[in-house]
Parts: structure tokens; sequence; C-alpha cells
């Protein structure tokens, strides 16, 4: 569906030296309806291959997911980390935190324009702007963003407590609906330092 259409995705992560950063971004074909915006962080080097995948999931990959209501403006943005057994005997896992017998919830965090100090933010502009690379929506003015249709945010890793470690590539997808297993929609897959 367009609503799920992406058509641009970054990422980029940062080091100050005691911290760490990440930073994500994607822009939309339409703005319309109820979506959801999802970030895989692979450790594995993962990419697309072959209708499949070449190798998915360590331990660690992060995930962060954006709801999209009304149209675009963002709802909650939940960060999650991958655990191979987080329903397990000898996990040490609060199984409340356990959404998926593979995702554990860390974090859940707000628009980035509030004025809270947060460590989970993101958000979408609310008013049309320019595009600094060539976009073309599906309705409105070559290289103009509508209101909704660019996402950006970002997550301090280590007041999360997550480690980037060997991270080398990103997923940016959307998905049918706001549910942790909706059906994935629309990616588009690269690689950072």
């Amino acid at each position: 569906p367009d609503k799920n259409d992406l058509l641009h995705a970054y990422a980029a992560a940062y080091s100050n030296g005691s911290s760490s950063y990440l930073f994500f971004g994607a822009d939309r074909y339409i703005t319309n309806g109820d979506a959801q915006i999802g970030f895989w962080f692979f450790q594995s080097g993962a990419a697309p291959e072959g209708g499949g995948w070449n190798d998915v999931h360590w331990d660690g990959d992060i995930l962060v997911l954006s709801d999209f209501t009304n149209g675009g403006s963002i709802s909650t943005i939940r960060v999650f980390a991958w655990r191979t057994d987080c329903f397990g005997g000898l996990s040490t896992i609060d199984p409340a935190n356990c959404v998926d017998p593979n995702l554990e919830q860390i974090a859940v965090g707000n628009d980035c324009t509030s004025t809270a100090e947060v460590d989970i933010c993101a958000t979408v502009n609310s008013v049309d702007m320019p595009s600094p690379w060539p976009y073309q929506a599906k309705k409105g003015d070559p290289n103009v963003f509508p209101a909704g249709g660019f996402y950006e945010g970002g997550l301090d890793i280590t007041a999360l407590g997550l480690n980037l470690g060997c991270n080398t590539t990103f997923l940016a997808e959307t998905r049918s609906s706001q549910s942790v297993d909706a059906i994935l929609k629309d990616y588009v897959t690269g690689t950072f330092n």
C-alpha cells in the first residue's frame, strides 16, 4: 500500500568516547492512514538474498518501532533487543518485558519535540519542508516532504544499556499495523560504520 512505501532511509552511529548514539530516518510516499515504521540494526551484516535473508539475528540486535496514527503523527516509539530465548527457563530477562519469544522491550520514548530530555525519541515533520535529496510524494510538489512524510529518530545507546557491537547493517521497514508481529510491507537496507 502507498502508506507503507518507503523511498529513502539512512542510519548513522556516533560516539563521544563515553556515550554512543544512533540516529536514523526515512521518507514515505504518502502519509494517510495508520502504519508502523521500524528500524533493525543487525550485528551480523544481515541482508536480503534470493527472497530470504543471508543471516538474520544475533543476541543484542536492536529494533526500533514507531507507530503512525492519524496519517503521520507518532504516538509511541519503542526499543527492543533480540534475545535468543526471551521466555526460556535459563533466561535472566524479566518475562514481563518479553513481547515475543525473541524480543525484549528495553524502553518507550516519545516525540523529540517534547521539552523533556530522553534517551529515545523520534519525530515527523509537522509542515511541508524541502527535501535535501530527490523526492516525489504521491501528491504534492517535487522535492518537498508533505507534513508527516519525513521521519527521524535517535537513541542514546549507552544510557539504554545497549551495545552496537560490530553493527554494520540496518533495515528500515514498514508494517501493516502497530503490532510487533504485523506483516512486513516494505523495506530499505543499508550499511554504516
